[in-house]
């Protein structure tokens, strides 16, 4: 979550992911640390105490040594919980907004899963996707996987980047990819992809964009993006109300319609 909070305000990059790991980690460790401290039995403390010792000489002869242990199982539990917490990322579509967008999400997510077909499948998977980037430079990201869209896996991240006409489709193909835990950020042209994709999915969280970038594909499956600007904006209308399809929000509203009309 802070991850993404981050990725929204500052962009994506390597210390975006590891700021969002130091603040969970750090609230974590700081509470486990002062639980194990509480745990000590005071009375080493107070027999040093008895015989005048100071504070920090409490600390460094009582303290410290009954809790190493604890400290150490603390942290390492706080490394593999960071390991098990690397987000896994689907991108769909490999037009320039998304060969962008997944060229730079490969530089610092392992778990990257590009869905792509035919010549483009073939080269993602035998060369990576290069991006030629003024703002950013020369890139390749390596993906995970590259898959065709209907065999894309659960995802915690969707990046949905294709034409408007196809979008139905893709969002039927995705229908195993998506829980009610995923983040699905439309990113497209079009005034309302995001309500779309609600009302095709009725699962998961849609989160609504829009992007600043000059990018296109290239015939070699390349990506070019042109001008030192590349800017993402994503958000979501109603955050703190859950999300409903347009089928439910449209019954809702047609039912006083009705019942009037029946009076």
């Amino acid at each position: 979550v802070w991850a993404f909070i981050l990725f929204s305000s500052l962009g994506i990059g390597t210390g975006v992911g590891f700021v969002a790991l130091c603040i969970t980690s750090f609230a974590f460790l700081v509470r486990a640390f002062v639980e194990t401290m509480e745990d000590v039995s005071q009375d080493c403390v107070e027999s040093l105490q008895a015989v005048g010792a100071s504070f920090p000489q409490r600390v460094s002869q009582a303290i410290l040594p009954s809790c190493l242990s604890g400290f150490l199982s603390w942290f390492l539990y706080s490394v593999e919980v960071n390991i098990r917490a690397s987000t896994i990322v689907g991108m769909v579509g490999g037009g320039g907004v998304g060969g962008y967008l997944a060229g730079r999400l490969g530089q610092v997510c392992p778990h990257l899963t590009l869905a792509a077909r035919d010549g483009r499948k073939e080269s993602l998977q035998r060369n990576g996707l290069i991006l030629h980037s003024d703002y950013k430079g020369e890139l390749t990201a390596v993906p995970e996987q590259v898959v065709e869209t209907k065999d894309l896996k659960e995802q915690d991240f969707i990046f949905i980047c294709v034409k408007n006409y196809s979008l139905e489709e893709v969002c039927r193909e995705l229908t195993s990819a998506v829980t009610d835990e995923t983040v699905i950020i439309p990113v497209m042209n079009g005034v309302n992809p995001g309500e779309r994709v609600r009302s095709y999915l009725g699962r998961g969280t849609v989160v609504d964009s829009l992007i600043y970038i000059v990018a296109f594909a290239n015939e070699d499956y390349s990506i070019t993006q042109q001008g030192d600007f590349a800017r993402l904006c994503i958000g979501i209308k109603d955050a703190a109300v859950p999300q409903e399809n347009e089928a439910a929000v449209y019954q809702k509203k047609a039912a006083p319609q009705e019942k009037a009309a029946e009076t």
